[in-house]
């Protein structure tokens, strides 16, 4: 008998032999697309999981005085951290570092219960205030260092050098201006990780070390700038101001010496401050200048070629001029200041005889005057978020608006602007660019420096003629309170109504201010005093002219400067006048609250 399986095993043999087949083909077709197409990718992926590059963060730059005092650089501080695994009782825990940290009790012990495992409760703590903590014996709490912006002196010269934030960037001042220079260039670490990505001892190699920032040399001088500050705080206090500002300037070559505001911060504290407190009011707002404007009044008048002595205009306190009443000082009760001419409106600060003597000048001669001056243009002083201020186009103005821009309002400055008018008149007609940074020095020993920038805007004779008009404006004048013994001053006083949001001016709130020079016949230092809304007083003569003498005394005695040693050496190239030395320092003997770095 014939058997007949036969055939269906040859079947089935074939079957499974196409599938082998076809399994073993699927798989080397795999592993080509593994190992071929996708090599790469998947030698990639493994060394994600073999190994950890790291970004090493370079040391931030220092940042010095004008004498090498230093005033920023980085240090070792502490972290106050906590381990929310190993703590049992948040609320007990949070009750006992609530009072330390400053905080309230329920956000800190929620931030005690988070499910994570690392959870940062203060950084920046200094050597002292970490072993406080240590001592605690807190289980799940603890302490662990980290390399920090330190800042010296706290407070001192705070809106000028910013601060950083918690990944140690630059956010405002020279910190941020400079951020390229002082940041410096990240470095990269690798190396081996075990499963739990831990790293494997003795695998880590650095493939570019990095590269420390660089060294930034300020034209602050750190002592004046703690004179200014400690005079501003007083006046600020003893007027129940809202704030204030003290701008003091080289008027021969721009350098800005001191630039103290308040409300001011500490830039040691990472804790977010208001925006509006990190930015500089000197640069960054604008002001209506009120009657320290009458110069570009009185310089447009020159210019046109009238004389300091022509007459403007009886005043009898207040007129109607262009449609509107205009008013004075309170001087009605004598009737007014009576007979003024070019020279007298600044003396007596007549606004009525600045407002007749814009409308008859017009709106392009006393525009231009203005931006002679460099109103309506930023400084470039080197800090972020300058203003330009604000000075419309000359066509724009209305008859009543020239008018009032004759004194000081309808117009918005910045304190820097202002400032800068008046250092023009004090180096002899020469504008100059204010200037922040005098220098900075790369890691690899490249040096960038800041020239010097001035130009003639003014011929001598009739910045001369201004200069007699600022003095005569402190000896006879508004700004007596200005006077310093034995030294000549020079100088203007301000007072402004502030604008009302909804329209018109705030008469129960006014910016009080002086700017001028000393020695006037000779002038080394330029200085603006502003108060913000002082209460009380409120006429520029009465609040910040005592603060310009109680600022320009001390500066002057720092310094060493008299009538003779402050004289001016003219430079053989025709350029304006410049210090001797070339540089403002400290006088043989004299004393520093700060000290100078070793």
């Amino acid at each position: 008998m014939r058997r007949t399986h036969g055939a269906p095993v040859r079947a089935r043999l074939f079957g499974w032999a196409v599938l082998f087949t076809l399994g073993f083909a699927s798989l080397g077709a795999r592993l080509f697309w593994v190992q071929s197409v996708r090599h790469a990718e998947f030698v990639h992926r493994a060394a994600q999981h073999q190994w950890r590059n790291e970004e090493l963060t370079p040391l931030r730059g220092a940042i010095y005085d004008r004498n090498g005092t230093p005033l920023a650089t980085v240090g070792e501080l502490y972290t106050l951290f906590a381990d929310p695994a190993f703590i049992r009782d948040p609320s007990q825990v949070a009750a006992q570092l609530a009072p330390l940290l400053d905080m309230d009790p329920a956000r800190l012990m929620a931030r005690l219960a988070s499910p994570r495992r690392y959870v940062v409760l203060r950084r920046h703590l200094t050597a002292a205030e970490a072993r406080k903590f240590r001592d605690l014996d807190v289980p799940g709490v603890a302490t662990r260092p980290e390399v920090a912006r330190i800042y010296f002196h706290n407070r001192l010269a705070a809106h000028v050098l910013g601060k950083v934030n918690w990944q140690q960037r630059g956010i405002a001042g020279v910190e941020r201006a400079f951020e390229t220079l002082l940041a410096g260039a990240a470095g990269r670490l690798v190396g081996e990780v075990d499963a739990r990505r831990r790293p494997i001892p003795g695998t880590a190699k650095i493939l570019e070390p990095p590269k420390p920032g660089g060294t930034v040399v300020l034209t602050i001088d750190a002592t004046l700038q703690a004179i200014a500050e400690d005079e501003l705080r007083t006046a600020v206090a003893a007027r129940d101001a809202r704030g204030g500002v003290a701008v003091m300037m080289d008027p021969g070559t721009g350098d800005v010496l001191a630039l103290a505001a308040l409300p001011d911060f500490d830039p040691n504290r990472l804790i977010d401050e208001p925006p509006e407190v990190l930015v500089n009011p000197a640069v960054s707002y604008v002001y209506e200048p009120g009657s320290s404007f009458k110069l570009v009044t009185v310089l447009a008048a020159l210019m046109d070629g009238r004389s300091p002595d022509d007459f403007v205009t009886n005043c009898t306190g207040s007129t109607e001029l262009t449609g509107h009443t205009i008013h004075c000082r309170p001087v009605t009760h004598r009737g007014g200041h009576g007979r003024m001419t070019i020279s007298s409106l600044m003396t007596e600060s007549c606004n009525i005889a600045a407002a007749t003597l814009a409308v008859q000048l017009g709106a392009q001669k006393m525009w231009r005057a203005a931006r002679v001056l460099g109103f309506g243009e930023a400084t470039q002083c080197g800090l972020p978020w300058e203003s330009d201020g604000m000075l419309p186009a000359w066509e724009t103005w209305r008859e009543v608006r020239t008018a009032t821009v004759g004194f000081g309002h309808g117009v918005a400055v910045t304190l820097l602007q202002l400032l800068r008018a008046y250092c023009t008149v004090a180096n002899g007609g020469w504008l100059v660019q204010p200037r922040i940074l005098s220098r900075g020095v790369h890691f690899d020993g490249t040096t960038v420096e800041r020239p010097v920038t001035t130009r003639r805007v003014l011929p001598q004779p009739i910045a001369d003629t201004l200069r007699a008009v600022l003095v005569r404006t402190v000896e006879d004048g508004t700004a007596r309170a200005a006077r310093l013994t034995g030294v000549s001053t020079a100088g203007k006083t301000g007072t402004a109504q502030k604008p009302d949001p909804a329209g018109g001016y705030r008469a129960d709130a006014v910016v009080s201010s002086f700017v001028g020079f000393v020695p006037a016949d000779a002038p080394r230092l330029a200085l603006l005093v502003l108060i913000d809304e002082p209460q009380d007083l409120q006429y520029g003569g009465e609040v910040a002219a005592p603060v310009f003498r109680a600022i320009a005394r001390r500066a002057l005695l720092y310094l060493g400067i008299s009538p003779e040693t402050g004289a001016y050496a003219a430079l053989s190239d025709g350029g304006p006048p410049r210090l001797r030395t070339g540089a403002l320092h400290r006088a043989p003997g004299s004393s520093s609250p700060l000290g100078t770095a070793r």
